[in-house]
């Protein structure tokens, strides 16, 4: 696949809709889609203009959602107007992982803390001071809608009360429970593409760590 002779070579996360398009990010070409029409380039809004994407995303309602360096994301719809979202410096500059949960609401991980968008509201919650680590990896749910995060110490199982909770009261701490090694933790996430973790069909939670995948 080449856009304009120009060879993909740095794709970084890949997502396809209902109708059988595919959308990918690449660290040097942008944010491009795959159809019939070929391999064609995703305009990026001007909120995030001239700035790499760092993922796509496709929802449960076919929006394509794509996040920029500069902790920007764009919500872009075919017929409606995009959307973007400025998420801000308590998630990180990069943004390293994404969740659709069970409500609707997206998550977003970046190398410094956790937001999540919903209903056009931006919530977030970030690291070292109220949430453990230095990146958040990966964003999974287990069966009881509470949220499980990869970050860089080890795995935060926390639930969606607490979290609103301090990113909405400034004084209030995040409520958590951390698994590391002396919990039989393999290894710690990491970095390494998306999504970095998965629900399976039997409730299992499945983790991509530096040592291999994970099973909580």
């Amino acid at each position: 696949l080449t856009p304009n002779d120009v060879p993909l070579s740095s794709v970084t996360s890949l997502a396809a809709d209902s109708r059988g398009r595919l959308w990918l990010s690449d660290r040097k070409l942008g944010a491009l889609s795959w159809g019939g029409d070929g391999l064609t380039t995703v305009a990026a809004p001007s909120g995030a203009s001239g700035a790499a994407p760092n993922f796509v995303y496709v929802d449960r309602g076919d929006r394509l959602w794509v996040g920029f360096q500069g902790a920007t994301v764009a919500v872009i719809e075919e017929g409606k107007e995009t959307k973007v979202h400025a998420l801000g410096s308590g998630v990180g500059s990069v943004l390293t992982a994404v969740y659709e949960d069970r409500h609707g609401a997206v998550w977003v991980g970046g190398t410094r803390g956790l937001a999540r968008i919903r209903d056009d509201s931006v919530d977030v919650v970030s690291q070292p001071d109220r949430l453990p680590g230095h990146g958040v990896f990966a964003i999974t749910e287990d069966a009881d809608g509470r949220i499980w995060l990869g970050v860089s110490s080890g795995v935060v199982r926390l639930k969606v009360s607490d979290f609103e909770q301090a990113a909405r009261q400034s004084q209030s701490q995040l409520s958590y429970r951390l698994y590391d090694a002396s919990d039989g933790l393999g290894g710690v996430p990491a970095r390494q593409g998306f999504p970095g973790a998965v629900r399976a069909a039997d409730g299992t939670l499945w983790f991509n760590t530096s040592l291999g995948a994970n099973v909580i």
